[in-house]
């Protein structure tokens, strides 16, 4: 069995999961399928998880009814990166890895 291809996850692939209407929904699925299967190991970094929050604040009506009712002390912003953190076979690297100088 071949080794799974490692994948840098953009953020548009990671918001899309979540959003039926977003245009790349659909591929974004089958990707995630991917990635929980073991067929990719997905990776993201910290700027990635600061773009999620941004864009989930300031567009909460796009991300709102796609996760159940939150608590009154919830953020919308954190339980979608509570999901993305917890999607299988997709980690969290430091954006200074990705810097060689």
């Amino acid at each position: 069995m071949s080794s799974p291809l490692h994948l840098y996850l953009d953020t548009s692939a990671l918001l899309a999961r979540w959003a039926p209407q977003d245009p790349h929904h659909l591929d974004s699925l089958t990707l995630f399928q991917g990635i929980a299967s073991g067929a990719f190991l997905g990776y993201l970094s910290d700027f990635s998880l600061v773009e999620i929050a941004a864009v989930v604040e300031r567009q909460q009506a796009k991300f709102s009814g796609k996760l159940p009712s939150l608590p009154a002390s919830s953020s919308l912003a954190l339980e979608y990166l509570k999901k993305v953190l917890l999607s299988p076979n997709v980690q969290l690297i430091s954006s200074l890895s990705l810097i060689h100088i």
